[in-house]
């Protein structure tokens, strides 16, 4: 089946509002945080509705991408919870990286700051959206503690992810106004990780995370 547009899903966090927002003519591109809900949600039941996530991308891999995202990096490698992690390791082959691309749209969790690509690729040499995010996801797959949560330059937690160095799952948009490493090329980032409102158009950046607020995915017509 050919599809015709990429539908963009914000952090779900244990929310079951991703079946109203899930398109099948459509390429629909989860961006991560599946557990840890932000609201009162009961823990079985935010497993059930990560358990339904995971069985949707096994009945319709062709048009369903699971991206990874901070909360789910820390269960991924056995951090806090040994139960998620077990499900995060017996379904791993059904997430899809950090970063995903269709034309000149790149899309990840948080964003790729200028920072941070320099230290792990060295300077940006014109890699279309594709390129970018196979190099993201291949470092992902070799060294994932590139994508940690990092000390700022005075060894001290930067707690919001303001440091021009956080990664693709933990900067913040803030931050990429200024180091936004495709700003001055045609490529749009469409990222979560923040919470809106609504989906914040900026220009070069897209914000999405807005399921806390509002039911609405970002439809990109291809």
């Amino acid at each position: 089946m050919k599809y015709n547009k990429l539908n963009i899903i914000g952090d779900i966090h244990g929310r079951p509002c991703w079946k109203e927002l899930v398109q099948d003519d459509a390429i629909n591109i989860f961006l991560g945080d599946y557990l840890d809900s932000r609201e009162v949600v009961f823990a079985q039941n935010e497993l059930v509705n990560f358990l339904e996530i995971l069985h949707y991308k096994k009945e319709n891999s062709e048009n369903v991408v699971l991206l990874i995202a901070n909360h789910d990096i820390k269960y991924m490698f056995g951090h806090d919870n040994p139960h998620y992690y077990n499900m995060f390791y017996e379904f791993r082959n059904l997430f899809d990286g950090i970063a995903y691309a269709h034309g000149d749209f790149l899309i990840t969790h948080a964003g790729v700051s200028k920072e941070w690509y320099q230290r792990y690729f060295g300077e940006y040499k014109g890699e279309s959206a594709t390129e970018l995010a196979e190099k993201i996801n291949q470092l992902f797959y070799t060294d994932h503690k590139a994508f940690s949560f990092r000390a700022n330059q005075y060894f001290v937690t930067d707690i919001c992810g303001e440091d021009p160095y956080q990664s693709p799952v933990w900067v913040r948009p803030k931050t990429l106004i200024d180091s936004n490493l495709l700003k001055d090329t045609n490529i749009i980032q469409v990222i979560g990780h923040t919470p809106v409102k609504e989906i914040v158009d900026m220009g070069k950046l897209i914000l999405v995370d807005c399921l806390g607020k509002k039911i609405d995915s970002y439809i990109i017509n291809i």
